[in-house]
């Protein structure tokens, strides 16, 4: 990072300024109808039995819920480094765990509601189609275990890291939020006591929080992919497939991190030194560094797999080479590596 003193707006100015922004009514309702529309969508297709229904919505499932629980996994890191540099704009990506508990409730309606519809070995467990070693890793109970254990570890620590963190400043604000979460803030405030052993015991539990996270983000994530995305073409398997889907919502947040951080900066003209100049270079000098770990991933995949030339690895690679696939592969390797990896390469770009 910059390595340069980022100042922090004083929370009583910051709180001042939130209280006079707020979303618009007219965004909020937009935003609820498309999600009831998109809601109702799938339910009339799950109903009918569309496969593809349950194929979208899987999708879209492994694509949020990575980005929010990155995004996560991104402030425990700031503990974990005891980063200053993010400290004023760090609650920008706090708040993507508003995601996690529905994206909980989305993986217990895909894995009881749409498992014979999206996993192809569903029905096969038991008929001596699959080799040993599948039998047993795909077998029904230790499916429903393996997600609803690691998914729901993950979630019980990022809710727990991101409560802990809110409650600092719930606990020295004045009253301010949704009229819904009222009660949550009073539970928040509840026992809290003098602000500076407050404090130090909080951030004492973030440091052992934030490091059992990121254990149980790396490996949990790498079996959420495996059970959940690779597991459709069940003869195919990669040691960094894992890797690579939960590095790409990692490379994701960041981005959005970066979008959000120009947003704001816009949003709040009376508090300039919230979002500053600094802020943009730390970002974009992340984004850069985890695009060419991107590469990298995916490089290192596709090559180990072309060399060694086994007919179970290849195939995932000729499906999307050629055929109508091949320009979708292309525009992504070109969209998520080449242009963001020369764009950020430029200082003007970061600070853009």
């Amino acid at each position: 990072m910059s390595g340069q003193h980022h100042y922090s707006p004083p929370r009583d100015q910051l709180v001042g300024v939130l209280k006079i922004k707020e979303m618009p009514a007219g965004l909020k309702k937009v935003a609820l109808g498309l999600a009831v529309f998109g809601l109702g969508l799938f339910a009339f297709g799950a109903a009918t039995g569309e496969s593809r229904a349950w194929q979208a919505f899987l999708v879209n499932w492994l694509f949020f819920t990575t980005i929010a629980s990155a995004g996560v996994m991104f402030v425990a890191v700031q503990r974990i480094v005891t980063a200053r540099w993010s400290r004023g704009v760090i609650r920008f990506l706090e708040g993507f765990v508003a995601f996690l508990p529905f994206a909980a409730i989305g993986l217990l309606v895909i894995i009881f509601g749409g498992k014979s519809h999206l996993y192809p070995w569903w029905d096969l467990v038991g008929t001596g189609e699959l080799i040993p070693e599948k039998e047993l890793y795909f077998g029904h109970t230790f499916f429903y275990a393996r997600s609803i254990i690691t998914f729901g570890l993950l979630l019980l620590l990022q809710v727990w890291y991101i409560w802990t963190s809110v409650r600092l400043d719930v606990g020295v604000t004045p009253e301010f939020g949704a009229s819904w979460a009222a009660g949550l803030r009073a539970k928040m405030r509840a026992g809290f006591g003098e602000e500076r052993r407050e404090l130090h015991s909080t951030h004492s539990l973030q440091g052992k929080l934030a490091v059992a996270m990121a254990l149980v983000f790396g490996f949990g994530w790498c079996v959420l992919a495996w059970d959940h995305s690779m597991s459709l073409d069940y003869h195919f398997f990669s040691t960094m497939y894992g890797w690579q889907v939960f590095m790409g919502g990692w490379l994701v947040s960041l981005m959005v991190f970066a979008v959000l951080l120009r947003w704001w900066k816009g949003q709040f003209p009376e508090l300039p030194e919230l979002v500053t100049e600094k802020h943009y270079h730390d970002v974009g000098k992340l984004g850069f560094a985890f695009t060419a770990f991107w590469g990298y991933l995916t490089f290192s995949q596709f090559i180990i797999i072309w060399y060694a030339n086994l007919a179970e690895e290849t195939h995932f690679f000729t499906l999307r080479l050629t055929g109508a696939w091949s320009t979708t592969t292309m525009l992504a390797a070109i969209l998520t590596f080449i242009v963001p990896f020369f764009g950020l390469l430029s200082v003007v770009a970061e600070s853009f």
